[in-house]
């Protein structure tokens, strides 16, 4: 999947990230994904399953597992996306397994202490560290089981197809065409298995990439809203407004003076 090319690839690629009243929507790639709490509520979309995350709570999301995440307002919550390579120890070791109950509190670090966290992103060796710190606290407080035949391979190919063609004018019926499925029985499926129906979910989608774009770049609002796939601005204006009660223009401007949603993108040589 192109848009999350960099998540998909480089073996000695990070990102860290701290974000306020940020929603994705659900999504995959080959990269682990950390998330930390720090204050408010944040809904977890996984696969058939919805977790209510409270402040001081982590979750680890594991290589190629379906997962986003919807802000109930009032959020702050840190992201660590990080190439498996980094853990490949702790990868071979969940091989087979998926943990159930998954929320759990990281030991011996405080993430919100940026000074404690910032001298861990200095060298290798430090981050590898704290990459096994969390792994490892992730590792001995969730309930692990077999895997099974959890992934479900059309969901799957639902979110890829998404993910590839959000920028066009995407609808139902092509999606169905292109998997090979009926479009009244797809809806069904996406309903069931993804607690939305296409319409919204595609929508999320690209507001979700619209609010990379409106907070990593200095492009035109309009711009923005039809490189997310929005046919006009006003559409853009309505669906981003229905979900963060502000315009685009004013989610920009509050973003510029929250110095909470610095984005820090850190790669190793």
């Amino acid at each position: 999947m192109h848009y999350e090319l960099n998540r998909f690839g480089s073996d000695n690629y990070w990102e860290y990230a701290r974000h306020t009243n940020f929603s994705y929507a659900p999504h995959f790639h080959r990269s682990l994904e950390f998330i930390y709490l720090e204050y408010g509520k944040l809904t977890i979309i996984q696969a058939n399953t919805v977790t209510q995350l409270e402040a001081g709570e982590s979750l680890l999301f594991l290589p190629n597992e379906i997962h986003g995440y919807e802000s109930n307002g009032g959020s702050l919550f840190h992201s660590l996306v990080f190439s498996p390579d980094f853990v490949s120890s702790f990868i071979n070791k969940v091989a087979g397994k998926r943990a159930v109950n998954a929320t759990f509190v990281l030991r011996d670090i405080c993430f919100a202490d940026e000074s404690v966290i910032s001298k861990l992103f200095t060298n290798e060796f430090s981050l590898r560290g704290l990459l096994f710190i969390i792994c490892g606290n992730f590792y001995d407080q969730a309930d692990w089981v077999p895997e099974g035949n959890q992934k479900t391979n059309l969901l799957y190919q639902i979110i890829d197809y998404i993910g590839r063609h959000f920028k066009e004018n995407l609808q139902l019926e092509s999606l169905a065409k292109a998997l090979g499925y009926d479009p009244s029985y797809l809806s069904r499926y996406i309903s069931a298995n993804m607690k939305t129906n296409f319409h919204q979910y595609l929508t999320s989608f690209r507001l979700s990439y619209a609010i990379e774009l409106l907070l990593q770049t200095d492009k035109q609002i309009g711009t923005i809203a039809f490189q997310s796939g929005f046919p006009s601005i006003r559409t853009f204006n309505n669906a981003f407004k229905k979900i963060y009660n502000m315009t685009p223009t004013e989610y920009k401007k509050m973003k510029k003076i929250d110095n909470n949603d610095y984005l820090a993108k850190k790669r190793l040589n």
